[in-house]
């Protein structure tokens, strides 16, 4: 009987154990923030990777929640309004069998499956250009395809008109090395290229899908390479109801002992290629751009915005969607922000460009930080949809945990 009340005393201090939270977390939101956008917050290193619990103790609600590589990211239950503070208990949870986000990495590709459909494919292994283009056009380091929701590719890869443009890329145009114009945008200059060194990491649960890689801006690349800018993106991934959301952060660093001068020119930086069959001519006006100003490409060229829409029709999706499209938004700690942007008056192309008015220079060990979300979609999102999202996106919060 002893030994019975002993094993139940110690079962019942595991149980009341087990269900103490491992640390109290305190978040307060410099903004208003909506909950369109899962909340990414950073936490110290000594939290470790996996699945969590968060509850709220004035209310009991329980809230799924996952950490990787000192990242944390759950969906807010409700809108927080500027200044509230929010608290929650931090309790360990059972790793899935199977996770919404999964990484597939073969054959060159790293592709990002939700829930079995695809939403990214980052180019790992360098693509040959096709038939007939020179070898200078050889890519990686690069997204495509990227696709709506309703898998709708949206980027294209050595477009006949401009086969320098790969789906999501960032590369600057006019730089000047130790005197030397270096062009890492227009590869077939042959003074600059870009290319994918190494896979760092990826993870995949529920909340969020991440993976890091390490990229190479080459100066003369095919007679004598020499990394200019040694370049490290992170990737994060995040649920939507309605769309395909995920980030990008770069951090671009000088690894020269002289100066790289990023010169003033109307465009280079953060781009997007669309498909080509939204090459605007007398047959086709359906591709459209939009500012987080109103503006239209016409109107909107080297002008400033929070974030750029690009939508077209949909082609070869599983949904019967009229329209399909992306959303590129620019955080605002970015260099020199709201970025100015070029909007092609008749191509599929836009980028954000912070040297349009002024040249930037990097000294030798200078890092160019810069971070941009993307948001794919079928339909048309109204302007006030986005803007929430930019809302969420762009809201300051201090985190604090115990």
């Amino acid at each position: 009987m002893r030994f019975l009340c002993l094993c139940l005393s110690l079962l019942f201090s595991s149980v009341a154990s087990a269900a103490e939270p491992e640390f109290i977390l305190t978040i307060t939101s410099g903004g208003e923030r909506t909950g369109r956008l899962p909340v990414s917050i950073e936490l110290p290193a000594d939290v470790r990777d996996g699945h969590w619990e968060l509850l709220v103790p004035s209310s009991g609600l329980q809230i799924s929640a996952q950490t990787a590589g000192n990242r944390l990211v759950f969906q807010q239950p409700v809108k927080w309004a500027a200044g509230s503070v929010h608290s929650f208990e931090m309790r360990a949870a059972e790793q899935p069998k199977k996770t919404a986000f999964r990484w597939n990495n073969s054959h060159g590709d790293l592709t990002l499956s939700r829930n079995d459909e695809p939403v990214l494919n980052y180019n790992v292994a360098i693509d040959e250009p096709p038939s007939g283009l020179d070898r200078l056009y050889r890519k990686s380091g690069y997204f495509h395809p990227v696709y709506s929701p309703a898998g709708n590719v949206l980027t294209a890869d050595f477009p006949v008109d401009h086969a320098h443009q790969h789906g999501i890329f960032f590369a600057w145009v006019k730089t000047t090395i130790a005197g030397h114009p270096i062009d890492f945008w227009n590869q077939a200059r042959g003074t600059g290229t870009i290319l994918h060194r190494e896979l760092s990491s990826s993870q995949q649960g529920n909340e969020f899908a991440s993976f890091s890689a390490e990229l190479e801006h080459l100066m003369d690349p095919t007679a004598d390479p020499q990394t200019a800018l040694q370049e490290q993106w992170s990737v994060n991934a995040f649920p939507s109801p309605t769309f395909h959301i995920w980030e990008l952060q770069s951090e671009q660093r000088n690894v020269l002992d002289v100066p790289v001068t990023l010169e003033k020119y109307h465009y280079g930086g953060m781009a997007f290629r669309g498909s080509v069959d939204w090459i605007l001519n007398k047959d086709n006006t359906e591709c459209r751009m939009l500012t987080s100003e109103g503006d239209n490409r016409e109107q909107g060229n080297h002008k400033a915005a929070r974030w750029v829409k690009i939508s077209g029709p949909a082609t070869d999706g599983k949904a019967q969607t009229s329209r399909c499209g992306l959303v590129m938004m620019s955080h605002p700690e970015n260099a020199r922000s709201p970025q100015k942007v070029r909007l092609h008056p008749t191509k599929p192309y836009f980028c954000f460009c912070p040297v349009v008015d002024e040249q930037l220079i990097l000294e030798p060990g200078d890092v160019f930080r810069s971070r941009y979300l993307m948001v794919t979609f079928d339909g048309d999102p109204e302007p006030h949809e986005l803007e929430e999202l930019w809302s969420d996106y762009a809201c300051e919060l201090d985190v604090k945990l115990d």
